[in-house]
């Protein structure tokens, strides 16, 4: 299987590049809160960012999504209906990202 498009080394939100610290602390939308690791944003530690300074920001790296049976960077994003896919899909795998080829594969067993 091959790569479906090519993963970027920027934010997409602050533009940080990879291994640098988000720009704009702590409006970026993609930087991780070091407590919760969850969006800085929209948590509440946002409001204490000495706090948030002295426990260490995260900084961006960009991890690829990948299909979970072959593997493939970045698989194209598709829908079916959630009944459909809880037919194809084994339930212990109902969470995982797959692309169109294989879980079209998986519909045929």
């Amino acid at each position: 299987m091959t790569e479906s498009s090519t993963p970027y080394l920027t934010c997409g939100d602050c533009g940080a590049e990879e291994g640098q610290f988000h720009a704009h602390f702590p409006l970026c939308d993609q930087e991780k809160c070091p407590f919760c690791l969850e969006q800085l944003l929209s948590c509440a530690h946002r409001e204490h960012p000495q706090k948030v300074r002295r426990k260490g920001r995260i900084r961006f790296v960009e991890f690829p999504q990948l299909c979970a049976r072959c593997g493939a960077h970045w698989p194209d994003f598709f829908m079916v209906p959630d009944r459909t896919w809880q037919k194809v899909v084994p339930k212990t795998h109902w969470e995982a990202i797959l692309c169109r080829v294989c879980f079209d594969y998986l519909s045929t067993l």
